[in-house]
């Protein structure tokens, strides 16, 4: 078998994280939506759901889809949990903001 080139391999890896972040979107979409109508209907979100789901999405925010949920899902929960979004945004800046 012949051996692929570096730049051959780094293309096939970004293809492959490219595809894991557009699955990542496809999963989360529907339960982040389902969350922001819970919060957007006055509902009770726990605390630890709301963690649950920032910690999945913040590691695929790569993708700008991923990171309008991030954002969608934060809008929702800030009345009901406002320490825990601040610190979400704040991680989030640390890890994907540019501007660092």
């Amino acid at each position: 078998m012949k051996k692929k080139e570096p730049d051959e391999r780094l293309s096939e890896l970004a293809f492959h994280i490219k595809e894991t972040g557009s699955t990542a979107v496809s999963l989360y979409a529907p339960e982040i939506g389902a969350v922001c109508l819970q919060f957007a209907n006055g509902e009770q979100v726990s605390e630890s759901e709301l963690v649950r789901l920032l910690d999945g999405v913040l590691g695929f925010c790569f993708e700008e889809e991923m990171v309008e949920l991030f954002r969608k899902l934060c809008l929702a929960a800030l009345r009901q949990h406002p320490q825990v979004v601040n610190e979400y945004v704040l991680l989030f800046k640390d890890l994907w903001d540019e501007g660092n």
